[in-house]
């Protein structure tokens, strides 16, 4: 039933906004996927990203403009799945099908965002463990692409050492 209805209103909403499946994305996220993205950055980086305000939004701006650079690296049809995914679930009947939310996402508390996405990652439904997978995978790829945060990991670069040198 539930399955049933998530593909109902779906379908509804790309057959109603037929400009998300046929539009060109620009390089840049648009103001309402951002929001969207926005929301789930603390989620996915729970304990890593810093909790004083300021800091919080100056990492988070960055990792926004690292994500940007990631996706134009990406193939054209992945870059296109995951701008989908930001702008449905930017709107109030997508986000409801996916998410089960009417409120923008920015409005859960970090303990419902949690919930969403570990509701995806088990959803029986493949589509809903893709978009948990590309979501946490871009953000975790930005985050740690920056040499700065490897010592979140405990990583260190190799030294590479050139005998007679």
């Amino acid at each position: 039933m539930l399955g049933t209805g998530t593909v109902v209103a779906f379908g509804s909403v790309l057959y109603f906004d037929r400009d998300l499946v046929t539009r060109r994305h620009a390089e840049l996220l648009d103001p309402y996927q951002e929001t969207a993205l926005r929301a789930f950055l603390p989620v996915i980086l729970n304990g890593v990203i810093s909790r004083q305000t300021d800091q919080r939004a100056e990492q988070m701006d960055h990792l926004i403009r690292q994500i940007e650079l990631a996706l134009k690296y990406l193939p054209e049809f992945s870059r296109d799945q995951f701008f989908e995914l930001l702008s449905l679930l930017s709107r109030r009947l997508s986000r409801w099908a996916l998410a089960g939310q009417w409120q923008q996402l920015d409005q859960l508390t970090m303990a419902q965002r949690m919930t969403l996405l570990q509701e995806w990652r088990h959803s029986f439904l493949d589509l809903l463990q893709q978009a948990y997978q590309g979501l946490r995978e871009i953000v975790l790829a930005a985050w740690y692409g920056e040499p700065s945060h490897w010592s979140y990991l405990n990583y260190q670069k190799p030294s590479w050492v050139v005998p007679g040198r």
